[in-house]
C-alpha cells in the first residue's frame, strides 16, 4: 500500500551523552516508487511535554538519485544540565512535501542513532515504531493491555553494575504502568504523563541487604509505552554501557488444530 509518509519512529535521550543520527539515504531512496520527489525529514527533541528542538532536512530526488549535498546529521548536545535527571526522546518523521504517494509502504526505515561523550564508551540504538507495530497491535487486541518483558536483568552492587528502564509516553494521554519480577516483586502503579520519558530504576525493588540480583521482569500498562533498558554504573547512572529495546509480549498462537497440522504435512509432501 503506497503512502505519502513513513510511520514516525522514536528513541530515548539519556543524560550524559551527545546524540546524533544520520538519514539512511540508500534505504530512503530504495523505499520510493517515483523517480522525482521532494522529501521532508523532521527531527523533534522532546522533554517533559515540550518540544525542545526541531530541525528539518529537505531532500531533493531526481531520476532516483539524491540531488545536491548529502543531508547533515541531526545532532543534540548533552542536555542533562538543562533537563535534569530524567531523559527525553527524539522523534523522526519522513513525508512527501506535496502530499503525493511516493513511498512503497508506510513501514518505517530501520536505522541507528549514536550516543557519545568524552571519556565514555559510545553506544548505538535502533529506533522504535511510534504507531503501527504489528506485535503490539496483535498483543493489545488479544489481551487488552500492553506487556513488555526482559529476561536478563542483572544488578551487582559490589561491582557497580546497575540497570534501569527508560519509559517513553509519546502520546496525548497519560499511561499507568507497573513492573513485576519473576519472584513476584511489584512496583507501585505509576502514571507517566503525555509526551514525557522517565527512568525506572530496578534497584528500588531490591532490599537494602541484597548485593547481587538476577531476575526477569514484565512491564504492564493500560496503553503502549516505548521501552528501553540501559545498563549503567550505580554510582553514576550517566555512565551507560548498553541501551537496548525490550520485546513486546507476542500474541502469536503456539498451537494449531490437528487438521491444520495434517494439511501442512500433506502440503509439504507435495512440494517436496
Amino acid at each position: 500500500m503506497t503512502s505519502s509518509y513513513l510511520m514516525p519512529t522514536l528513541t530515548s535521550i539519556p543524560g550524559g551523552y551527545a546524540f546524533y543520527s544520520a538519514i539512511p539515504m540508500p534505504r530512503l531512496l530504495a523505499s520510493l516508487i517515483v523517480p522525482d520527489t521532494d522529501i521532508r525529514v523532521t527531527f523533534n527533541a522532546v522533554h517533559d511535554g515540550q518540544y525542545k528542538k526541531t530541525e528539518e532536512r529537505m531532500i531533493c530526488v531526481r531520476n532516483g538519485a539524491l540531488q545536491g549535498p548529502a543531508p547533515e546529521n541531526f545532532y543534540l548536545e548533552d542536555q542533562s544540565e538543562v533537563w535534569g535527571e530524567e531523559p527525553g526522546f527524539v522523534e523522526f518523521t519522513f513525508e512527501s512535501v506535496d502530499g503525493s504517494q511516493i513511498f512503497e509502504t508506510k513501514r518505517p526505515l530501520s536505522f541507528y542513532s549514536v550516543y557519545s561523550a568524552p571519556g565514555k564508551k559510545s553506544f548505538l540504538t535502533d529506533n522504535s515504531y511510534k504507531f503501527g507495530s504489528p506485535p503490539v497491535i496483535d498483543q493489545i487486541a488479544k489481551f487488552g493491555r500492553y506487556n513488555d518483558s526482559y529476561p536478563i536483568v542483572h544488578i551487582d552492587r559490589s561491582r557497580d553494575i546497575g540497570e534501569s528502564l527508560i519509559l517513553i509516553n509519546p502520546y496525548r494521554r497519560a499511561v499507568v504502568y507497573q513492573v513485576v519480577t519473576r519472584e513476584g516483586r511489584k512496583s507501585p502503579r505509576r502514571r507517566l504523563d503525555p509526551m514525557s520519558a522517565r527512568y525506572f530504576h530496578f534497584e528500588e525493588l531490591m532490599s537494602d541487604d541484597e548485593t547481587n540480583w538476577i531476575t526477569q521482569i514484565q512491564l504492564t500498562a493500560n496503553n503502549r509505552l516505548l521501552t528501553f533498558t540501559v545498563k549503567h554504573s550505580i554510582a553514576n547512572p550517566k555512565i551507560i554501557t548498553t541501551h537496548e529495546h525490550l520485546d513486546p509480549f507476542r500474541a502469536d498462537p503456539t498451537h494449531m488444530p490437528a487438521t491444520q497440522w495434517l494439511r501442512n504435512i500433506i502440503g509439504e509432501g507435495y512440494r517436496n
